[in-house]
């Protein structure tokens, strides 16, 4: 039978040899085995038993892409016990995944199941995720901050319109069609300049069920240690009941009808 067989190179000590027993091919250097091929064609640097097409063992098992063109090289592998793509050129992690699952990109201590810390700053806003239709032609990012306003804020801006479209400050404030007012004392500023057809806010209550009142449509209420206050929008709207319009205050538990408005205007 076919024995083993190998060749040696006496100037650099490296070899590479074959095991008929084992039918593989093994390559080394410094009396060292350093990569092998095994029977089924799997590869292994640094492993004597690969189990898939490329496996590497290493204390730090890391593959280098080095573009000359662009110079530009990156890394990919464990970093630490975390998989990373590290940009070897700028000297920063682009993307890592612990060993929790938990998923990094533009930090390396992910605290989420996807953590984007984004350092693309513009007009005092940080872009996170942009969001793009199929040729581009429409793009939205969700960002924390707001251009030309506070860069703590939460928001989707609108990047093909140049516009925000909501905003959430770090006070909790909501704006819809603005950035937050940060001198404002309203939690909620609807704001439409683009077009007077489009009306700033709509409230719609749609009934599931055969009911014939379907209050609190929209409730705005004030309230301190002594006071509890406020206004209510109520509906009776379904079928072929009568529409009612109605604005009620409640003052102390007790609630009363300003006026209503039937659907017959009266």
């Amino acid at each position: 039978s076919q024995g083993d067989a190998e060749i040696r190179f006496n100037s650099g000590g490296g070899w590479i040899g074959n095991s008929a027993e084992a039918n593989t091919v093994v390559i080394g250097t410094s009396g060292s085995e350093r990569m092998r091929i095994d029977s089924s064609g799997n590869v292994g640097i640094g492993e004597t038993n690969p189990d898939a097409s490329l496996h590497i063992t290493s204390n730090t098992p890391i593959i280098s892409f080095d573009e000359t063109d662009a110079s530009q090289e990156y890394r990919i592998g464990s970093f630490g016990g975390s998989f990373a793509v590290y940009d070897s050129t700028d000297s920063t992690y682009r993307m890592v995944i612990d060993g929790s699952g938990k998923v990094g990109i533009g930090t390396t201590s992910p605290d989420s199941v996807l953590h984007v810390v984004s350092q693309e700053i513009g007009n005092g806003s940080n872009k996170g995720i942009k969001l793009s239709n199929y040729n581009e032609s429409k793009e939205y990012s969700i960002r924390t901050g707001i251009s030309g306003s506070q860069n703590t804020s939460f928001a989707i801006y609108d990047e093909t319109a140049g516009a925000n479209r909501l905003a959430i400050d770090n006070s909790g404030k909501v704006g819809i069609g603005t950035s937050v007012n940060p001198y404002s004392t309203s939690l909620l500023t609807v704001r439409n300049n683009a077009n007077s057809s489009i009306q700033g806010m709509s409230i719609i209550l749609e009934p599931t069920s055969n009911t014939s009142d379907i209050d609190g449509a929209l409730t705005i209420e004030m309230s301190d240690a002594n006071i509890t206050g406020g206004t209510a929008m109520r509906s009776n709207t379904y079928g072929s009941q009568s529409d009612v319009y109605a604005i009620r205050t409640r003052y102390n538990g007790t609630s009363t009808e300003g006026f209503a408005v039937k659907g017959d205007g009266k």
